[in-house]
């Protein structure tokens, strides 16, 4: 049994099971019946109640306490319950044994006047130092941003205050060991406070340079997807590409960060809407930082489109037809499914099929079904008429052979006539008859 109250402080680490006694430079009074609670936004931990009925915040990466003075609280009070509702980023405060009778009442606290932690903290290494940048905060708390402090370590999570620096959003940690990792982290300031850190980043100074851009980007539209290639750059700047960089936007030169990939030379980019423009570029990443962008390649994601021919169309049986298709949109590799609707089919892109004769004229229906990658498919038909083989009408009777020979008459004939009449023509006529004497 302790007969005097404590004020350490001492922090758990689940991953080693050690506690630690953080020996904060101040720290609230000694007490023993009182309520605290992680405000998770504010990276802080709220204490309140019993003994000066005082409000205070711990941070545990600077090993602080601040005593928030609220100009505005709740009544004194002991072993009262406090806990943090993420849902309004609120501690919440209830009951409890008050100076002389136990209390019903609610209250809410709003630590959250801080600024949020600066986003897309980005570290870049040279020779001999680390080019940090990074955002403002989506939120100032209601203060504008005075300033930023950099913590650094030579380790992930121990980084300890570096510098203050005004309200930028670059600077530059000089007089580095090349080799050596360095890890950082940046809060934002106003005239409430600090607010808390942002995500850590790392870099490893080097002689190295950036690479220069990959080379020959090109992106081709799919089905609500575009795929993107790339050829690596003609220089890694002296040190092995880690990682490239992939930029994109609904405009020519209005790409923004998109993703970040291994060393690979191709990614997809999903979930896009069909009949829209996409622009896109794409960095190396060395341990020196990011090179420059490639050149733009742009593509339109659309559904597949197929378009079929068939030659012939019509004929009599049996019947060759030569099929042919053109895909495109999607996603490749596409799968082919030919149905000639005789019964017959194939999984060739293009084919060829004979139909058997018939009796009667038949039409058959022939599909294509082409399916891509991502199981979306679209079908196309065509019509094929197979005619039977004609018989024609009943033959003519034979046409007697005398009759061929009509024309080789009449023309003797004609040709006699014409003998006849030159010689009646060339004979002298019969001379008159004298006349009888006279008496």
């Amino acid at each position: 049994m302790f007969s005097v109250f404590q004020n350490e402080t001492w922090t758990y680490d689940y991953g080693t099971n050690a506690w630690t006694n953080a020996l904060p430079a101040g720290s609230p009074g000694r007490r023993t019946i009182f309520g605290m609670a992680y405000d998770v936004r504010a990276d802080r931990t709220i204490l309140f109640g019993e003994l000066d009925n005082a409000t205070w915040a711990y941070d545990a990466r600077n090993r602080t306490w601040t005593d928030l003075a609220p100009a505005n609280h709740p009544p004194w009070r002991e072993d009262n319950g406090l806990v943090y509702d993420p849902a309004a980023n609120r501690i919440v405060t209830f009951g409890g044994l008050g100076a002389s009778s136990f209390l019903g009442d609610t209250w809410l606290y709003d630590y959250y006047e801080l600024p949020d932690a600066p986003p897309t903290l980005l570290a870049a290494p040279g020779n001999g130092q680390v080019m940090l940048t990074w955002q403002p905060p989506a939120s100032d708390g209601g203060k504008p941003v005075t300033g930023y402090r950099v913590y650094r370590g030579i380790a992930s999570g121990t980084e300890a205050f570096l510098r203050s620096v005004g309200a930028v959003l670059t600077t530059v940690d000089g007089g580095l060991t090349n080799g050596q990792p360095y890890f950082y982290e940046v809060s934002a300031v106003t005239a409430i406070g600090e607010g808390p850190r942002s995500r850590e980043a790392s870099a490893t100074p080097t002689t190295a340079t950036v690479p220069s851009p990959p080379r020959n980007l090109a992106a081709t539209g799919g089905n609500r997807n575009v795929s993107l290639a790339w050829e690596a750059p003609s220089s890694d700047g002296g040190a092995a590409i880690e990682h490239y960089r992939v930029y994109r936007g609904t405009a020519s030169g209005g790409e923004a960060f998109l993703i970040e990939l291994g060393s690979g030379l191709a990614t997809t980019d999903l979930g896009l809407t069909n009949g829209v423009a996409y622009f896109y570029k794409v960095t190396a990443v060395n341990i020196a930082g990011e090179g420059g962008p490639s050149n733009e390649a742009s593509a339109t994601p659309t559904p597949i489109g197929l378009l079929i021919t068939a030659n012939p169309t019509s004929g009599v049986g049996p019947l060759t037809v030569a099929f042919t298709s053109a895909a495109s949109g999607g996603t490749e590799p596409y799968a082919y499914a030919w149905k000639f609707g005789d019964g017959d089919s194939t999984a060739s892109r293009n084919a060829t099929h004979t139909y058997g004769a018939v009796s009667t004229a038949t039409t058959y229906t022939a599909s294509l079904t082409v399916t891509d990658a991502e199981g979306t498919n679209a079908t196309r038909t065509v019509a094929i008429i197979v005619n039977p083989v004609s018989t024609g009408p009943p033959p003519a009777a034979p046409i007697p052979v005398w009759i061929f020979a009509l024309p080789v008459i009449a023309a003797v004939l004609l040709l006699l006539l014409i003998v006849f009449l030159r010689r009646r023509r060339r004979s002298p006529e019969p001379s008159a008859p004298p006349p009888p004497p006279m008496d």
